[in-house]
C-alpha cells in the first residue's frame, strides 16, 4: 500500500462526512423538490427550443447560400437570386405577422408593457410560432 493512499477507515469517514454535508445542504434549502424539477424541465425545454431554432436558421442559411452559389458563373443572377430570396423571406414574415399575430411585429416592448399593466392580453401561443418561423429567414 502506498503511503499517500488513505486507509479504508479514513475513506469511509470521508464518505460519511460528505453524506452529512449533502444532507445538511438539502435540509437547509427550503425550495420544494417539485419546483426544482419543474425548473429543470422548463430549462431543458427552453434549451432544446433554442437549439432547434439555431439548427433551423442554419438550414435556411445553407439552403440560401447553396441556391445562390449555383448561379456563381453568372454574376447578375447571383444578385437577382440573393435579393429575390431575401424579399421572399421578408414577405413570408410579413404575411405571418399580418395573418396570425399582429402583436408579433416590432420589438415587442410595448406589448409586454401593456400586458404588465393589464391593458392588453398576451397571446403567446400565436406569437411564439410566428416569431420562430419568421426569425428563420
Amino acid at each position: 500500500m502506498n503511503e499517500n493512499t488513505p486507509s479504508f477507515e479514513q475513506q469511509q469517514f470521508t464518505r460519511a462526512k460528505r453524506r452529512v454535508s449533502i444532507r445538511r445542504l438539502l435540509n437547509r434549502d427550503k425550495t420544494p423538490l417539485a419546483i426544482l424539477l419543474a425548473a429543470a424541465v422548463v430549462g431543458t425545454l427552453a434549451g432544446l427550443v433554442g437549439v432547434a431554432f439555431e439548427k433551423a436558421v442554419n438550414a435556411v442559411l445553407n439552403w440560401r447560400i447553396g441556391t445562390v452559389a449555383s448561379f456563381a458563373d453568372r454574376e447578375w443572377l447571383v444578385w437577382v437570386w440573393a435579393f429575390g430570396l431575401s424579399a421572399l423571406f421578408a414577405m413570408v414574415g410579413y404575411f405571418l405577422v399580418r395573418k396570425f399575430a399582429p402583436e408579433a411585429g416590432g420589438s415587442g416592448i410595448p406589448e409586454i408593457e401593456g400586458a404588465l399593466e393589464e391593458l392588453r392580453p398576451v397571446r403567446w401561443w400565436r406569437v411564439l410560432p410566428v416569431k420562430f418561423i419568421g426569425g428563420m429567414g
